[in-house]
């Protein structure tokens, strides 16, 4: 995912939490808000409670992969952040493309 899809500012994450919808799920929680650029913008957030660093950095990376695709068909442009759960690890990774979609694909509603 290119530096200019991503959310990495301590401060665009806090005033999109507090600012922002949600949607909650057992394996992750979205906080999107529409956005002022011209593409989506991704930002991933993943609690030690996890793992240790090699599954955190798993999760993370399957969390972008799923983004990218969804950025491929999107329309709609949002600020959207995924802060992944406990129930990620539970599911196959195909299972959590599919709800991530399913969620995301609400947002452009």
């Amino acid at each position: 995912m290119k530096k200019e899809y991503r959310i990495k500012s301590n401060e665009d994450f806090s005033s999109l939490v507090k600012l922002g919808k949600r949607i909650k799920r057992n394996e992750f929680h979205i906080y999107y808000l529409k956005s002022a650029y011209d593409h989506n913008r991704f930002g991933v957030s993943v609690s030690t409670k996890i793992g240790n660093a090699v599954t955190r950095n798993k999760v993370k990376r399957q969390l972008r992969a799923i983004m990218d695709d969804f950025n491929k068909s999107s329309t709609k442009q949002h600020d959207i952040i995924v802060v992944a759960k406990q129930g990620f690890l539970n599911n196959t990774f195909q299972v959590n493309k599919n709800a991530l979609l399913e969620s995301l694909k609400e947002i452009e509603k």
